[in-house]
């Protein structure tokens, strides 16, 4: 098993670059898509295991967490927040993992919704 987490800012006329500059952060992959102009601008974690979800949720919250008047300017403005968890498991594995309460709490506190999708891998 495996995860890939990001953190993601959407929103009709979000300018990738823009956020960039408000937030002092440089994403990881940012775009405008054309035929509903929404913007999409995305942060990755950096694991150094990425069998550990715990990990990488906090290495995102550490890069945010200095911007959490933006992130809650972002909400305001009605963007969409969240931090997506890509899981990635075989047949064999326990397809199952856990996010503590606190993790799940200071989520909340910043306006972040949490995104998954499973995805079998045999």
């Amino acid at each position: 098993m495996s995860f890939d987490i990001s953190f993601r800012i959407i929103g009709e006329s979000l300018d990738p670059d823009e956020v960039s500059k408000e937030l002092s952060l440089e994403c990881d992959s940012g775009s405008v898509l054309e035929y509903n102009n929404v913007g999409v601008w995305i942060i990755e974690s950096m694991p150094t295991n990425n069998k550990d979800i715990t990990c990488q949720v906090l290495s995102l919250l550490d890069k945010i967490r200095p911007c959490k008047a933006m992130i809650h300017e972002y909400k305001k403005r009605g963007y969409t927040l969240d931090i997506y968890c890509g899981y990635f498991f075989k047949e064999e594995d326990q397809p199952g993992f856990g996010i503590s309460s606190e993790i799940l709490s200071e989520m909340g506190q910043l306006g972040i919704d949490l995104g998954m999708n499973m995805y079998n891998t045999c």
